[in-house]
């Protein structure tokens, strides 16, 4: 099985749109898969594919209304395998914030529209950092909402506030064009 076929708990609609940690840890070798997954989605139109996924997700009260309205449903899942995600930062926005991409972003404005990234909150976007989420952890996965005329749709991670983000887990933080 490949690295895309182990997933998330929940289930195998998301196969497909995250990037496992080899078991080696190789940085060169995740960003590869991270590519090939990027790739992948292009070609079977992951919004669709995550809207209809999200419709049959597990919604969660647990979240404060402000945060489970930037997503368009609310799943709780627990990883099974480790998992390479991907942030934008700058300005206000800190390195080890709690939302995060399932892929490594194209560009500044596809990020934007595709994770509803208002620039009132002060993101500039300056920065990618890749974190390797350890296997166990639970996270929320789906789609971004669309927020002030920013459409969304983007498969999105946030690490609830239970869960401390360390340090350790950075893979490559780099300038971001």
């Amino acid at each position: 099985m490949n690295a895309l076929g182990r997933l998330l708990s929940v289930g195998s609609e998301w196969a497909g749109y995250a990037t496992l940690v080899p078991t080696g840890g190789a940085c060169k070798a995740a960003r590869a898969a991270a590519d090939e997954a990027s790739e992948q989605l292009r070609r079977q139109g992951a919004r669709q594919a995550a809207w209809q996924a999200a419709q049959q997700g597990n919604a969660s009260e647990s979240l404060p209304a402000p945060i489970r309205n930037s997503f368009r449903g609310v799943s709780y899942e627990e990883i099974k395998e480790p998992l390479i995600v991907y942030r934008l930062y700058g300005g206000k926005a800190r390195q080890l914030g709690r939302w995060f991409m399932l892929q490594r972003p194209q560009g500044r404005l596809q990020a934007t529209i595709d994770y509803a990234i208002r620039p009132e909150w002060g993101n500039t976007l300056e920065r990618l950092v890749a974190l390797c989420l350890p296997r166990g952890t639970r996270v929320f996965v789906e789609p971004a909402a669309p927020q002030g005329g920013l459409v969304g749709g983007g498969l999105q991670v946030f690490v609830p506030d239970e869960i401390q983000i360390r340090p350790e887990w950075v893979l490559f933080d780099v300038a971001f064009p």
